[in-house]
C-alpha cells in the first residue's frame, strides 16, 4: 500500500509541474522552466518519504547483515556526499536564479554552445562541433556565464557582435568608418533593428583600432553571421584599395612626407 500510495503521488506531481513547464497551468511566482528541475526534487522527496515509512515493514531489516550493508552505504554515501552535495547545490542555485535554460545559446568560461540539458549535477552544452560537454554545475556556478539568447527572450533586445580591424593613420578615419558601415549592410544576418556603428577604441602607435557593432538577427547563427561580416569587411575594404594592416615604421624628420592624412569636410 506504500508503495502504491507512492507511485500515484509521483505520478501526481510529474502530471502537474508537467502542465506548469507546458504552460497549461500559469502560476504568476513560478517561471514555467522551473517546471522539471523541480518535478525531479519532489519526486525524490516523495521517494524518500516513502522508503522511510515502509522501511519498518521490510522483511530482514532486523538481520545484523541488513544493518551492515546499510552502514557501509552510508559510509560510501559519506565519502561522495561532499562533491555531490556541491553539485546539487549548484544545480539548484542555477535554475532558479534562472541563468539559462535549455536551448539557449551560452558560453561557460571558454565553452560555447547550446544548453541541450539540465540537471542537478551537470549541464550539458553542445558545441557548434556538434560536441556533448558535460560541465559539472559546481564548477558552472562558480564560472562567467554569457547567455547569448536571454537578452532577446527577456529584454527584447538583440546581441551585438563586435570586429575590430587597425588601420595606419594615413587613411582618413570617416573613410574608414564608412567603409566598415558599408560592410555592416551588405551582411546577411545583421538586424537593422539597431543602426551598426563604429568606436575607434585606440590611438596605438602606428595605427588606430576601429571597432564595428553590429546587432545579429538569430544568436543560432552567430558564428556564420560573424564570418560574414569579417569577409565584407575585406572586400569594402579591397574595392577601395584600403589595406587592412597595422603598419610599423621609423620616421626620421628631415623633409619626408607626413603621414597626417588630409582634412575634407566638417570638423567631428
Amino acid at each position: 500500500m506504500i508503495l502504491a500510495f507512492t507511485v500515484v503521488l509521483v505520478r501526481a506531481s510529474n502530471a502537474w509541474f508537467r502542465s506548469i513547464e507546458l504552460q497549461r497551468l500559469r502560476l504568476s511566482w513560478f517561471y514555467p522552466e522551473w517546471a522539471r528541475p523541480t518535478a525531479r526534487l519532489v519526486a525524490i522527496m516523495i521517494l524518500l518519504g516513502g522508503l522511510v515509512f515502509a522501511y519498518p515493514y521490510v522483511p530482514g531489516t532486523s538481520c545484523k547483515a541488513f544493518q551492515g550493508a546499510g552502514l557501509f552505504l552510508g559510509v560510501l554515501a559519506a565519502l561522495g556526499s561532499s562533491a555531490v552535495a556541491s553539485n546539487l547545490i549548484g544545480g539548484l542555485m542555477l535554475t532558479y536564479t534562472r541563468a539559462y535554460q535549455e536551448g539557449d545559446r551560452v558560453k561557460i568560461n571558454d565553452t560555447i554552445g547550446i544548453v541541450e540539458d539540465t540537471d542537478l549535477l551537470t549541464t550539458r552544452l553542445r558545441t557548434p562541433w556538434n560536441e556533448l560537454v558535460n560541465i559539472p554545475n559546481a564548477t558552472v556556478l562558480g564560472a562567467s556565464i554569457v547567455n547569448y539568447t536571454l537578452a532577446r527572450r527577456e529584454l527584447g533586445k538583440p546581441v551585438v557582435i563586435a570586429a575590430t580591424v587597425t588601420i595606419g593613420y594615413d587613411v582618413p578615419w570617416r573613410q574608414v568608418h564608412q567603409l566598415m558601415l558599408d560592410a555592416a549592410n551588405a551582411t546577411a544576418g545583421i538586424s537593422q533593428e539597431l543602426p551598426a556603428f563604429v568606436l575607434q577604441t585606440s590611438l596605438n602607435d602606428f595605427h588606430i583600432s576601429y571597432e564595428l557593432n553590429a546587432c545579429v538577427e538569430n544568436v543560432d547563427t552567430y558564428r556564420l553571421t560573424f564570418s560574414g561580416l569579417l569577409a565584407a569587411i575585406q572586400d569594402q575594404f579591397a574595392a577601395a584599395g584600403v589595406e587592412i594592416l597595422s603598419p610599423g615604421y621609423h620616421a626620421i624628420r628631415n623633409g619626408n612626407r607626413s603621414t597626417v592624412p588630409k582634412v575634407t569636410g566638417e570638423g567631428g
